[in-house]
Protein backbone atom coordinates (compact mmCIF):
# COMPACT_ATOMS: atom_id res chain seq x y z
CA UNK A 1 0.00 0.00 0.00
CA UNK A 2 1.39 3.38 -0.98
CA UNK A 3 2.33 5.56 1.94
CA UNK A 4 0.12 8.61 2.40
CA UNK A 5 2.03 11.89 2.36
CA UNK A 6 0.93 12.83 5.87
CA UNK A 7 2.49 9.58 7.16
CA UNK A 8 5.88 10.42 5.63
CA UNK A 9 6.62 12.87 8.41
CA UNK A 10 7.42 12.12 12.05
CA UNK A 11 4.51 12.50 14.43
CA UNK A 12 4.44 15.72 16.43
CA UNK A 13 4.80 14.86 20.12
CA UNK A 14 4.90 18.37 21.54
CA UNK A 15 4.49 21.81 20.02
CA UNK A 16 4.32 25.27 21.51
CA UNK A 17 2.06 27.43 19.37
CA UNK A 18 3.20 30.63 21.06
CA UNK A 19 6.91 29.89 20.53
CA UNK A 20 6.39 28.89 16.89
CA UNK A 21 4.32 31.98 16.20
CA UNK A 22 6.90 34.18 17.93
CA UNK A 23 9.63 32.74 15.72
CA UNK A 24 7.71 33.40 12.50
CA UNK A 25 6.65 36.87 13.62
CA UNK A 26 10.24 37.84 14.40
CA UNK A 27 11.95 36.17 11.44
CA UNK A 28 9.50 35.74 8.55
CA UNK A 29 7.30 38.42 7.03
CA UNK A 30 4.10 37.61 5.14
CA UNK A 31 5.91 37.97 1.82
CA UNK A 32 8.99 35.92 2.80
CA UNK A 33 9.43 32.18 2.86
CA UNK A 34 12.00 29.83 4.37
CA UNK A 35 13.33 27.38 1.80
CA UNK A 36 14.53 24.03 3.14
CA UNK A 37 15.87 20.93 1.43
CA UNK A 38 13.56 17.97 1.91
CA UNK A 39 16.10 15.47 0.66
CA UNK A 40 19.80 15.95 0.01
CA UNK A 41 19.81 13.06 -2.46
CA UNK A 42 16.81 14.23 -4.47
CA UNK A 43 17.53 17.93 -4.12
CA UNK A 44 13.83 18.66 -3.63
CA UNK A 45 12.86 21.72 -1.63
CA UNK A 46 9.97 22.89 0.49
CA UNK A 47 9.06 26.49 1.24
CA UNK A 48 7.70 27.47 4.66
CA UNK A 49 5.84 30.75 4.98
CA UNK A 50 3.36 32.21 7.42
CA UNK A 51 0.58 30.65 5.37
CA UNK A 52 1.94 27.17 6.15
CA UNK A 53 1.04 27.67 9.81
CA UNK A 54 -2.18 29.65 9.38
CA UNK A 55 -4.18 26.70 10.72
CA UNK A 56 -2.35 26.97 14.03
CA UNK A 57 -4.06 30.31 14.50
CA UNK A 58 -7.35 29.79 12.68
CA UNK A 59 -8.23 26.34 14.04
CA UNK A 60 -6.60 26.37 17.48
CA UNK A 61 -7.62 29.25 19.70
CA UNK A 62 -5.30 28.34 22.55
CA UNK A 63 -2.11 26.33 22.89
CA UNK A 64 -1.69 23.00 21.12
CA UNK A 65 -2.95 20.19 23.35
CA UNK A 66 -3.49 16.46 22.89
CA UNK A 67 -6.53 16.79 20.63
CA UNK A 68 -4.77 19.36 18.44
CA UNK A 69 -1.64 17.20 18.21
CA UNK A 70 -3.86 14.31 17.08
CA UNK A 71 -5.40 16.50 14.36
CA UNK A 72 -1.98 17.58 13.11
CA UNK A 73 -0.71 13.99 12.98
CA UNK A 74 -3.71 12.26 11.42
CA UNK A 75 -5.92 14.81 9.65
CA UNK A 76 -4.90 15.38 6.03
CA UNK A 77 -6.22 18.93 6.15
CA UNK A 78 -3.33 19.72 8.52
CA UNK A 79 -0.69 18.24 6.21
CA UNK A 80 0.99 21.60 5.59
CA UNK A 81 1.24 22.22 9.34
CA UNK A 82 2.77 18.81 10.02
CA UNK A 83 5.11 19.16 7.07
CA UNK A 84 6.22 22.65 8.10
CA UNK A 85 6.90 21.55 11.69
CA UNK A 86 8.91 18.57 10.42
CA UNK A 87 10.88 20.61 7.92
CA UNK A 88 11.76 23.71 9.93
CA UNK A 89 14.86 22.13 11.42
CA UNK A 90 16.31 21.65 7.92
CA UNK A 91 16.40 25.38 7.27
CA UNK A 92 19.81 27.00 6.92
CA UNK A 93 18.69 29.42 9.63
CA UNK A 94 18.37 26.64 12.22
CA UNK A 95 21.81 25.44 13.33
CA UNK A 96 22.70 22.05 14.85
CA UNK A 97 22.83 21.98 18.62
CA UNK A 98 26.62 21.52 18.46
CA UNK A 99 26.95 25.17 17.41
CA UNK A 100 26.10 26.19 20.96
CA UNK A 101 29.31 24.57 22.21
CA UNK A 102 31.25 27.05 20.09
CA UNK A 103 28.88 29.91 20.99
CA UNK A 104 27.99 30.19 17.30
CA UNK A 105 24.74 32.20 17.01
CA UNK A 106 22.23 31.04 14.42
CA UNK A 107 20.46 33.69 12.29
CA UNK A 108 17.11 32.77 13.83
CA UNK A 109 18.25 31.95 17.36
CA UNK A 110 17.01 28.37 16.85
CA UNK A 111 18.88 25.05 17.02
CA UNK A 112 17.86 21.51 16.11
CA UNK A 113 18.63 18.31 18.00
CA UNK A 114 18.29 14.59 17.33
CA UNK A 115 19.12 12.56 20.43
CA UNK A 116 17.62 10.67 23.37
CA UNK A 117 15.75 12.81 25.89
CA UNK A 118 14.78 12.23 29.50
CA UNK A 119 11.23 13.23 30.42
CA UNK A 120 11.04 13.99 34.14
CA UNK A 121 7.49 14.59 35.47
CA UNK A 122 7.02 17.33 38.04
CA UNK A 123 3.92 18.82 39.64
CA UNK A 124 3.34 22.52 40.10
CA UNK A 125 2.18 23.46 43.57
CA UNK A 126 0.29 26.52 42.32
CA UNK A 127 -1.95 25.24 39.52
CA UNK A 128 -1.98 21.44 40.18
CA UNK A 129 -0.94 20.77 36.58
CA UNK A 130 1.71 18.25 35.61
CA UNK A 131 4.80 19.55 33.90
CA UNK A 132 7.66 17.70 32.26
CA UNK A 133 11.28 18.70 32.46
CA UNK A 134 12.86 17.66 29.17
CA UNK A 135 16.60 17.02 29.33
CA UNK A 136 18.90 16.18 26.43
CA UNK A 137 22.62 15.83 25.75
CA UNK A 138 24.13 15.97 22.27
CA UNK A 139 27.64 16.88 21.15
CA UNK A 140 28.63 17.94 24.69
CA UNK A 141 25.69 20.34 24.90
CA UNK A 142 23.17 19.61 27.65
CA UNK A 143 19.81 21.36 27.36
CA UNK A 144 16.92 21.59 29.81
CA UNK A 145 13.44 23.02 29.48
CA UNK A 146 10.06 22.62 31.17
CA UNK A 147 6.95 21.76 29.15
CA UNK A 148 3.31 21.23 30.10
CA UNK A 149 2.15 17.62 29.86
CA UNK A 150 -1.14 18.99 28.51
CA UNK A 151 0.71 20.03 25.36
CA UNK A 152 2.09 16.58 24.63
CA UNK A 153 0.31 14.13 22.37
CA UNK A 154 -1.11 11.00 23.93
CA UNK A 155 0.72 8.73 21.49
CA UNK A 156 2.64 5.81 22.96
CA UNK A 157 6.03 7.46 22.35
CA UNK A 158 5.38 10.22 24.89
CA UNK A 159 3.80 7.89 27.45
CA UNK A 160 6.60 5.36 27.09
CA UNK A 161 9.26 8.05 27.41
CA UNK A 162 7.85 9.49 30.63
CA UNK A 163 7.46 6.04 32.22
CA UNK A 164 11.01 4.85 31.60
CA UNK A 165 14.24 5.86 33.30
CA UNK A 166 16.19 5.48 30.07
CA UNK A 167 16.41 8.43 27.66
CA UNK A 168 14.07 8.07 24.69
CA UNK A 169 15.02 9.10 21.13
CA UNK A 170 13.37 12.30 19.91
CA UNK A 171 14.22 15.18 17.58
CA UNK A 172 13.13 18.78 17.46
CA UNK A 173 13.94 22.48 17.59
CA UNK A 174 14.65 24.70 20.59
CA UNK A 175 15.59 28.24 21.51
CA UNK A 176 18.34 28.66 24.14
CA UNK A 177 17.55 31.10 26.96
CA UNK A 178 20.73 31.26 29.01
CA UNK A 179 23.74 29.23 30.12
CA UNK A 180 23.14 27.39 33.39
CA UNK A 181 26.56 25.81 33.78
CA UNK A 182 29.81 25.64 31.87
CA UNK A 183 32.12 22.72 32.57
CA UNK A 184 35.36 21.46 31.09
CA UNK A 185 33.62 19.04 28.71
CA UNK A 186 29.99 20.13 28.54
CA UNK A 187 27.89 23.27 28.60
CA UNK A 188 24.32 23.36 29.95
CA UNK A 189 21.61 25.61 28.58
CA UNK A 190 18.13 26.46 29.79
CA UNK A 191 15.89 26.33 26.71
CA UNK A 192 12.40 26.72 25.28
CA UNK A 193 11.17 23.94 23.00
CA UNK A 194 9.34 24.94 19.82
CA UNK A 195 8.46 21.36 19.00
CA UNK A 196 9.50 17.77 19.66
CA UNK A 197 8.95 14.99 17.12
CA UNK A 198 8.67 11.24 17.45
CA UNK A 199 11.86 9.32 16.63
CA UNK A 200 12.66 7.90 13.24
CA UNK A 201 11.51 4.31 12.77
CA UNK A 202 15.03 2.85 12.96
CA UNK A 203 15.92 4.70 16.17
CA UNK A 204 12.65 3.66 17.78
CA UNK A 205 13.35 0.04 16.80
CA UNK A 206 16.86 0.21 18.28
CA UNK A 207 15.49 1.64 21.53
CA UNK A 208 12.81 -1.07 21.84
CA UNK A 209 15.32 -3.83 21.12
CA UNK A 210 17.63 -2.43 23.80
CA UNK A 211 14.77 -2.42 26.31
CA UNK A 212 13.95 -6.02 25.41
CA UNK A 213 17.57 -6.94 26.01
CA UNK A 214 17.45 -5.33 29.45
CA UNK A 215 14.28 -7.30 30.24
CA UNK A 216 15.96 -10.55 29.22
CA UNK A 217 19.09 -9.82 31.25
CA UNK A 218 18.06 -7.70 34.26
CA UNK A 219 20.89 -6.43 36.44
CA UNK A 220 23.57 -7.17 33.85
CA UNK A 221 24.64 -3.54 33.68
CA UNK A 222 25.06 -3.44 37.45
CA UNK A 223 27.20 -6.60 37.36
CA UNK A 224 29.41 -5.11 34.65
CA UNK A 225 29.88 -1.92 36.65
CA UNK A 226 30.81 -3.97 39.72
CA UNK A 227 33.47 -5.84 37.68
CA UNK A 228 35.00 -2.51 36.73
Amino acid sequence: MEEQEIDRYNHVMYASKSHINQFFTENVSESERIVVSESESSGSTFEIGLDSLVKLNSEFSGEIGREEVHEINFNNSFLQVKKAINMLSKSDGVYPISALKEAEPSPTGLYHFDCPLQLLPKEDAFDDRMYVEVVGLQDDVEFRGTTSWDNWGSRSHATRAIETEDPYPFKGVLKPLHIEEKGLETITYSVQYLYILAPDIDKNKEWREYQQLLDLHPGQDDDQEADL
